[in-house]
């Protein structure tokens, strides 16, 4: 199991050396590409080119999403942005 924006990368890396020993992938708060696919073609070039946006002002890192966007409750709010 893998979860943020870099997963996808890794969980698929990581599935194409040890596939034999996997029997389920899980994507969790992350995009899934098909075979082929990248971010722009999944996103769309504005949305890709924002993300560049975001990293190059973050050490190469996408922030995370905060947890206000999702509607989580007040009180659980601060432990998921520290995730």
């Amino acid at each position: 199991m893998g979860a943020g924006a870099a997963s996808p990368r890794r969980i698929t890396g990581a599935a194409h050396e040890i596939g034999e020993r996997i029997r389920t992938l899980f994507y969790i708060d992350a995009y899934a590409p098909a075979d082929g696919q990248s971010l722009v073609d999944i996103t769309g070039a504005e949305t890709a080119l924002a993300f560049l946006d975001q990293a190059n002002g973050h050490d190469g890192m996408i922030p995370p999403i905060p947890a206000a966007i999702f509607n989580v409750n007040e009180a659980d709010a601060a432990w998921v942005d520290a995730m």
